[in-house]
């Protein structure tokens, strides 16, 4: 528990002389090269949590429209040429998708209804009594 103390604080110490030579630093070279290593700790993080992210995004692209459903109309005039029809669920590749992500991806296709029912009444098909 001591070493990420004495660790932390070095790692302190070190980032203000940096950032101390970085502020007093008269060559352009010098500089640049200083403010790469100071901001370095922020890039790792992004690239870090880009590379752990982008997963999640494409699983989530991949099932989005199949979760929220998509429209008959919607559906037809997207022209989507490759799919595997499962049910109400089409499984589809878009050649012409730019991002990667976009290429391949699962509709599931809603019929939306005719009017709402306000008033909803439990049917059963079993016998009455008991």
């Amino acid at each position: 528990m001591t070493n990420i103390f004495i660790g932390a604080i070095g790692m302190w110490f070190i980032l203000g002389a940096l950032f101390t030579w970085y502020e007093g630093a008269h060559n352009r070279t010098l500089y640049k090269t200083l403010e790469g290593v100071i901001a370095l700790p922020w890039i790792l993080l992004a690239v870090t949590s880009v590379i752990v992210c982008y997963p999640f995004v494409c699983l989530w692209k991949f099932f989005r429209n199949a979760i929220k459903g998509v429209s008959v109309d919607c559906w037809k005039r997207a022209k989507i040429k490759r799919c595997l029809k499962l049910g109400n669920f089409r499984l589809c590749y878009d050649a012409d998708a730019k991002a990667l992500c976009n290429k391949l991806f699962m509709v599931r296709i809603v019929k939306p209804a005719e009017r709402i029912n306000h008033n909803p009444i439990l049917k059963s098909t079993g016998k009455k009594g008991g």
